[in-house]
């Protein structure tokens, strides 16, 4: 699932090969960070530069 930082952007279910870093950086923007979430059991790959890059935040995810 894709959450874009952008609110006017849909929420889209992406196909990709979740072992691969490349497909990762390319959803993401640049190089990955995961986050990881105990409940529900999840992950969340952030751009690990976006704060750096003043990236747009995600709306209602922490900064």
């Amino acid at each position: 699932m894709v959450v874009p930082a952008d609110p006017l952007l849909p929420v889209r279910l992406v196909d990709h090969d979740e072992t691969s870093l490349r497909a990762a950086q390319a959803l993401v923007g640049g190089p990955i960070e995961p986050i990881g979430f105990t409940r529900p059991a999840a992950t969340l790959y952030v751009n690990q530069n976006g704060k750096i890059d003043r990236l747009a935040r995600t709306a209602g995810l922490p900064c």
